[in-house]
């Protein structure tokens, strides 16, 4: 059912009127999801796409007793990398919010690895009305665009291409993966839920 969903959706063009986004999950299926996919727009394969996906408290939260994770609302992986971090928010919630939401899952799990390798590199966030693009450390240089503007051929959607685009997603997922082959670094198991661990062990998890 999901599968088929998720299908439709890649063929569907972002729904980009408000008054047809009234909640949270409008914005992440009609128009988040959209956007990310569709050819048009961010051309993005939706197998680099993970929906909701659960990352563990690190051992420094479970000292500070937060028991519960980080749940984003999507992100892009390649080659066992999260990459980009995507929340959306209500049309009645600021974007502002969003991106500080955002952020926050982005160093928490960057800090998860040694230190200079950060491999989200951006942020992506939408509350309907407008998306925001900013690199995960920076609180001055965002890009604020109109939802209604991102549209094909636009100077604006370029800008967002410009950064969120499948060959940089490549390249930057290749440069990681050397990084960890030259045997300076381990990859960190644990921002993953125990069950893609498991996964990635070749063990089901049952």
């Amino acid at each position: 059912m999901i599968a088929r969903l998720q299908a439709q959706l890649r063929g569907l063009s972002p729904i980009t009127e408000i008054s047809e986004l009234k909640t949270e999950s409008d914005v992440e299926q009609k128009l988040l999801y959209p956007f990310l996919c569709h050819p048009s727009y961010l051309g993005i394969p939706s197998e680099w796409i993970r929906t909701k996906d659960y990352m563990e408290p690190t051992q420094i939260d479970k000292g500070a007793g937060k028991r519960y994770g980080y749940i984003p609302d999507y992100s892009i992986w390649r080659n066992g990398f999260p990459l980009v971090i995507v929340e959306a928010k209500s049309p009645d919630e600021s974007i502002n919010a969003a991106i500080r939401e955002s952020r926050l899952y982005a160093i928490e799990i960057n800090k998860r690895y040694p230190p200079n390798i950060n491999p989200i590199a951006y942020i992506l966030a939408s509350n309907g009305e407008q998306f925001a693009l900013t690199q995960w450390d920076s609180e001055t240089e965002i890009i604020y665009a109109k939802a209604a503007d991102v549209q094909p051929g636009s100077a604006v959607l370029a800008a967002f291409r410009g950064s969120l685009n499948k060959d940089e997603f490549v390249r930057r997922a290749e440069y990681l993966s050397r990084q960890f082959q030259s045997g300076r670094f381990h990859r960190v198991s644990s921002l993953l839920g125990p069950s893609r661990v498991f996964e990635q062990m070749g063990i089901n998890g049952d």
